[in-house]
């Protein structure tokens, strides 16, 4: 089979996950092409616009972010993701790059400042292959924004947008959303989403609620991702044999949506709470942007890293911890608890995002029905306090379900059955 994936970029979050399902692809034996607005690596089926447009895309990319902060607000354009969905590179470049490439499916992730739905119609025309909306987070089924929160516009026109009281500005993201649905009205594109959370929001979705619905939740590299390398990895960040190891990553910890106020006020309950025995034992681990943790001055271990781009010596990270932690309190994902999982590294987070589907209380972690601190706090001690066995049955249960939900090999089938079933009635 012959695949085309479209995102903006190939490198980190999204981007890494279109990346890595293109070249498991190829790993797996079949054809696969990725078209990107922003290439990082080096590989010869990656392709990207020329030079000058990648710049010209990247410049009007940094003016629209700004713009979109002055509208809404740095907080909310953060938490919330405005995008403007125009397409930044000219059709006849895109149409220039991938003519000769006639897919069974073309794959579509986040294409925010990058592509706009007309040209993805256009795509379509070009290639005459059906189109799946691999979808990441709520960006392809709403107006504007990517994470609705509590906004329940995107399920009739998005016509009066919350975020804002402007009504030249809440007049374009309406025309946005009539522009999206008689585009999607003629893509008519397979949608398929990485998270049951998400699966509703497209059942919901006045953009969505027609098209034909499949879930695939992101895979991961059992082999990259393993729990069989934790002595190696826990030597590799200094960590002692007899520590209780909790995990905590994120690119922007300023993004509310990644809750590290739940986090750092849980941390302050289990500083005060737990004996010395046991907070003698307690090691935290930190990944990403700045150190925001080491001004509150906790009593147990702490240990941080900047953000590591490396696959390989990021996979480690998991290996090395006992929990990974994930308090986001919006969020479709993230592809972080499917990566721990598959490390056989338990998670404690909210009941959202893939922890629905992944996280079964007290089995592969703990998933928290509400969201605050304290709930929070008593999961993490409820985790520290389990017996070396009973920690050890917990990872175990993580890789089971994880090597049977979200395996690299599963999501590489799944799609190829789509590619199969829906080429089929394309071609009919």
């Amino acid at each position: 089979m012959k695949f085309l994936h479209i995102s903006t970029g190939d490198n980190r979050g999204a981007f890494s996950g279109a990346y890595r399902l293109h070249r498991n692809l190829i790993e797996c034996g079949h054809e696969s092409f990725m078209f990107v607005g922003n290439k990082t690596v080096n590989d010869p089926t990656v392709m990207a616009p020329a030079r000058l447009f990648q710049r010209a895309r990247f410049f009007l990319e940094k003016i629209f972010s700004q713009i979109a902060k002055r509208i809404f607000g740095i907080d909310v354009q953060v938490s919330r993701i405005f995008k403007s969905n125009i397409g930044f590179v000219p059709t006849f470049e895109v149409l220039r790059k991938i003519k000769t490439i006639k897919p069974d499916l073309v794959i579509v992730y986040y294409v925010a400042d990058f592509l706009s739905e007309h040209q993805l119609l256009e795509i379509q025309k070009t290639t005459e292959s059906p189109v799946v909306f691999y979808l990441m987070d709520m960006g392809m089924l709403t107006g504007a924004c990517h994470y609705a929160w509590s906004c329940k516009g995107y399920q009739s026109d998005c016509s009066d947008c919350p975020m804002t009281k402007s009504w030249a500005i809440k007049k374009m993201i309406s025309m946005k959303w009539k522009s999206r649905k008689n585009n999607y009205d003629q893509i008519r594109p397979i949608i398929v989403s990485g998270s049951e959370q998400l699966s509703e929001q497209v059942k919901f979705s006045s953009l969505t609620r027609t098209l034909d619905l499949h879930k695939i939740l992101m895979g991961v590299n059992p082999e990259t991702y393993s729990p069989d390398n934790r002595n190696a990895a826990r030597k590799h960040f200094s960590f002692a044999n007899d520590d209780i190891v909790l995990y905590f990553g994120a690119q922007n910890v300023d993004d509310k949506r990644k809750g590290f106020s739940y986090l750092v006020a849980a941390l302050k309950i289990l500083n005060e709470s737990l004996p010395k025995e046991e907070l003698d034992r307690v090691c935290l681990f930190t990944i990403g942007s700045g150190d925001p943790i080491k001004k509150h001055n906790f009593s147990f271990k702490h240990i941080h890293l900047p953000f590591i781009s490396d696959q390989a010596l990021f996979s480690k990270t998991y290996a090395a911890a006992d929990v990974f932690i994930c308090p986001s309190v919006e969020d479709s994902g993230p592809m972080m608890v499917n990566e721990s999982m598959m490390s056989g590294t338990p998670v404690v987070a909210f009941d959202l995002g893939v922890a629905k589907d992944l996280v079964i209380s007290g089995e592969t972690g703990y998933k928290l029905p509400e969201i605050n601190s304290s709930e929070l706090a008593s999961a993490l001690a409820t985790f520290v306090r389990l017996s070396d066995e009973e920690r050890a049955r917990m990872k175990k249960n993580c890789r089971d379900v994880a090597i049977s939900s979200c395996s690299m090999e599963q999501q590489v089938q799944s799609f190829v059955a789509l590619a199969e079933n829906h080429g089929r009635k394309w071609t009919a």
